[in-house]
């Protein structure tokens, strides 16, 4: 969000340009539909309680606003390993843990979000 802003030099503080709203006003207002449609995708995105971008924002959000991520362990009975890894909902730990580890579950969404900004910055240019 902060690149559409610097890009497209919409003048919002650094605070606001992460506001997907102001984001979609100042937009409209310039009437830049590409990037428009952009931040409209990303937006549908982090909304949809489904997809692995919300997933990774609540996850963010957790770490940063609430406490500390909540992490589930498991050892063996020999105590020969311990694996970490996130609960499906940070917020509720019946949920259980997601099946991935934290440290391949971060390696994944970094190349997911690779993916992701990939194809959007492509719209952008077409």
């Amino acid at each position: 969000m902060q690149a559409i802003n610097d890009h497209y030099r919409l003048g919002l503080p650094k605070q606001e340009a992460t506001d997907i709203a102001q984001l979609k006003r100042c937009l409209s207002c310039k009437n830049e539909l590409k990037a428009l449609e952009v931040v409209e995708s990303i937006e549908k995105k982090l909304s949809d309680r489904n997809t692995w971008q919300w997933q990774l924002n609540n996850y963010r959000n957790s770490a940063t606003h609430r406490e500390l991520m909540h992490i589930g362990y498991e050892a063996s009975t020999d105590s020969t390993y311990v694996k970490a890894y996130l609960f499906k909902d940070p917020e509720d730990s019946s949920q259980r843990n997601i099946d991935i580890e934290v440290i391949p579950y971060c390696e994944e969404s970094l190349e997911r979000m690779r993916d992701f900004l990939e194809k959007l910055y492509s719209k952008l240019s077409e």
